[in-house]
């Protein structure tokens, strides 16, 4: 039987590639017997599909949240000042 830490590694392995037959049915028996298991590759995937389409958004122009540029240049100052 497979164990949750390898059925949590292998619903992260196949949101980056295709299992092999026999990961996949070691990975699909094990989430029939282990509801947590299951939920956590569903929760995993809705991860991965956020990302997916949050780096779309933020490659087409959008600018991501963070610091203003007067703000780092203050941060750098203080920095140098204690250092």
């Amino acid at each position: 039987m497979t164990s949750c830490r390898e059925s949590t590694d292998l619903s992260s392995l196949r949101l980056d590639q295709r299992l092999s037959p026999r990961q996949w049915f070691k990975w699909s028996l094990h989430n029939v017997v282990c509801p947590f298991c299951k939920r956590f590759g569903q929760q995993i995937s809705i991860l991965h599909n956020f990302c997916n389409r949050f780096g779309e958004t933020a490659h087409e122009g959008q600018a991501l949240p963070g610091l203003s540029d007067e703000a780092r240049e203050r941060i750098k100052q203080q920095l140098r000042g204690k250092i």
